[in-house]
């Protein structure tokens, strides 16, 4: 796929270059395996020698390599892009250029974002999601005090214990998981667009992997996860805290045609 998408990268840094701003672009996949996969696709390829780079936890020992602790000064290099893992430069990160506005113009998010099997920092998250309908089914019982607690424990304990034990595939969970999964896998999303838009400056944004749109398996009345999102933004539409963390994205996904009835 990324040998396919060389000329559509390319095409993006020549669309900066002709507005002036000369904006670079980022790739982004999953893990630092993954970067290291999408980086042996250049390394080979002449044409774009000293034009990339690939972000590494440390220094790194290689010239095509650049270390996530420089990546703020990345405007100094002459790399035109750069890949990196979802949740390496994310939300904390200010990539700027020479005249502190966004560095990168176009982001190409290659692999759609899944968390970790039995990461126990998603399972919380995502058990915490939960706790508002566990805390109405216990007050539903009439319990109080520590035999509520004790409900709510025991409740919190065994949805816990499901979800170390069943895979959470896209095409098995269900209508109200995938809205969960959905939000935990927006987030970081969105605050990798965000790098972009620093200054007030647009964003081009490409989700390549062709599971973004994908149904689940056997329903084809189910949401694929860009219809989750695109759902989420519409749940959330009159929502005058929403609009202002989530606004942009908001009206660029409802524009998509991505199909379904959301």
């Amino acid at each position: 796929m990324v040998q396919q998408l060389k000329p559509d990268i390319e095409y993006e840094l020549n669309h900066w270059k002709n507005t002036g701003n000369h904006r670079r672009v980022l790739l982004v996949v999953n893990s630092y395996d993954d970067v290291v996969t999408v980086r042996s696709v250049f390394q080979n390829d002449r044409d774009w020698t000293g034009r990339y780079k690939s972000l590494s936890r440390d220094a790194g020992s290689n010239e095509d390599q650049y270390s996530r602790l420089l990546v703020e000064s990345f405007y100094q290099d002459r790399a035109e892009v750069l890949i990196v893992p979802l949740l390496s430069v994310g939300r904390g990160y200010n990539i700027l250029d020479e005249h502190g506005e966004a560095l990168f113009g176009s982001v190409f998010f290659l692999v759609r974002p899944y968390p970790i099997p039995n990461d126990l920092n998603y399972l919380v998250q995502i058990l915490h999601a939960y706790l508002p309908e566990y805390s109405r089914r216990v007050q539903g019982q009439n319990l109080f005090y520590d035999k509520a607690v004790n409900k709510l424990r025991q409740i919190s304990s065994a949805k816990l214990e499901s979800m170390y034990l069943k895979p959470d595939f896209w095409s098995i969970l269900s209508p109200k998981e995938r809205e969960i999964m959905g939000w935990y896998t927006f987030v970081p999303v969105w605050q990798m667009i965000g790098r972009l838009l620093r200054g007030g400056k647009d964003a081009r944004v490409y989700f390549c992997d062709s599971k973004f749109n994908a149904k689940p398996e056997g329903n084809a009345e189910g949401y694929s996860m860009l219809e989750v999102w695109a759902a989420i933004m519409r749940k959330n539409k009159k929502d005058t805290l929403f609009q202002s963390l989530y606004g942009p994205f908001s009206e660029a996904i409802n524009k998509l045609n991505i199909g379904g009835n959301i």
